[in-house]
C-alpha cells in the first residue's frame, strides 16, 4: 500500500474546524498544485488554506497532533531555483499569490518519511532551519511559520495580474527518499517557570504593580485594538512598525499560554528586527 500523508483543510482564512483528509505523495501534490480558482484571483483571501498538521479539535497549537510535512515559506526574493538543492528528496513547491519576476516568494513542501508530534515541533523546526541552512546557505525562511505548530498555508491560486501563468511556477520533484527530520541532537526545553499568575480581576481598592498590568490580558487586548490589530487566537497581528512602518509587529495577548510573545517584536526578520514595550505602539 502507498504512503500516505494526513493533512487539514479550511475553506477560508476565518474557518476554526478543519476537514481532514488523507493522500498519497501522488494524490498529494497533485491537490496541492491544482490551482484553489479555476480563474486567476485579485485578493488571495478568498482562497481556501490547507496545514500540514493534523488537530484534535479547532485549529490551535493547543489542539495539534501531529505534523506530516515541512513547508519552507519564503518571503524574503530568494530564487526559487534554489529548491533543486533539495533533489534528493521528495517536494513540492509552488509560487506564492504574490509572487513577482523581481522579487520570488514560494513555497517548498517536503513531504515527511515520518509525522511528527506537535509537541516536538519547536525542536524540529530548529533542526528545519539547519537543514536549510546547510543546504541552501542563503535566504530566509519565515521563522514564525516554520515554527508555529498551527500553522496554515493559502492554495496555489493564479493572480489577476498580466502573464500570471507565465510569472507563476509550481511542480512536484520524485527525489530518491522522503525526507527524515531528525532533530534527538536538539535539547528538550526546560519546562516553563511563569513568573506571574494567570491575571483575575481584583476589587477596585486593590493596587496593581506596573509588571502585573502589563501581563493583563485585558490591558493588551485593548492596546491591541487600538492599534489597529487584527486578533488570531491568541495573537495580535499587523501592527504598524514604529520602527520601519510596515504592519508586521506582532505579540500575545495572554502571556500565561505556551509559545506566547510577550514583547512586541517585527516579523521582518534580518530587515528590521525591531522590539519593544505596548506603549510605544500607541
Amino acid at each position: 500500500m502507498d504512503k500516505t500523508f494526513k493533512i487539514s483543510m479550511f475553506s477560508n482564512r476565518f474557518a476554526k474546524v478543519p476537514s481532514t483528509a488523507e493522500f498519497t505523495l501522488r494524490d498529494l501534490a497533485k491537490g496541492l498544485l491544482l490551482p484553489s480558482s479555476s480563474s486567476p484571483v485579485s485578493e488571495k483571501n478568498r482562497l481556501p488554506l490547507w496545514s500540514p498538521t493534523i488537530f484534535s479539535a479547532n485549529r490551535s497549537a493547543a489542539n495539534a497532533i501531529e505534523i506530516s510535512c515541512l513547508v519552507f515559506d519564503l518571503d524574503d526574493g530568494t530564487d526559487i531555483a534554489h529548491r533543486l538543492s533539495f533533489e534528493d528528496y521528495h517536494y513540492i513547491y509552488h509560487s506564492s499569490f504574490s509572487h513577482t519576476y523581481l522579487v520570488h516568494k514560494w513555497r517548498l513542501i517536503l513531504p515527511l518519511e515520518n509525522p511528527i508530534p506537535a509537541k516536538d515541533w519547536k525542536r524540529a523546526a530548529q533542526a528545519a532551519k539547519m537543514l536549510w541552512d546547510k543546504t541552501i546557505g542563503e535566504g530566509v525562511p519565515d521563522s514564525n511559520a516554520l515554527t508555529d505548530s498551527a500553522r496554515m498555508y493559502y492554495r496555489f491560486a493564479y493572480s489577476d495580474i498580466e502573464n500570471s501563468k507565465e510569472i507563476h511556477k509550481k511542480g512536484a520533484h520524485k527525489g530518491e527518499r522522503l525526507l527524515n527530520l531528525e532533530y534527538s541532537h536538539i535539547p528538550e526545553e526546560k519546562p516553563r517557570v511563569t513568573r506571574y499568575q494567570r491575571w483575575e480581576p481584583r476589587s477596585t481598592s486593590s493596587k496593581i504593580g506596573v509588571e502585573t498590568l502589563f501581563h493583563n490580558p485585558e490591558l493588551r487586548m485593548k492596546v491591541a485594538l487600538k492599534a489597529g490589530a487584527s486578533i488570531e487566537e491568541n495573537t495580535a497581528r499587523n501592527i504598524t512598525c514604529p520602527s520601519c512602518g510596515e504592519r508586521e509587529v506582532y505579540f500575545s495577548i495572554d502571556t500565561t499560554l505556551p509559545g506566547s510573545v510577550t514583547y512586541p517584536h517585527c516579523n521582518r526578520a534580518n530587515k528590521c528586527q525591531w522590539w519593544g514595550k505596548l506603549e510605544d505602539l500607541l
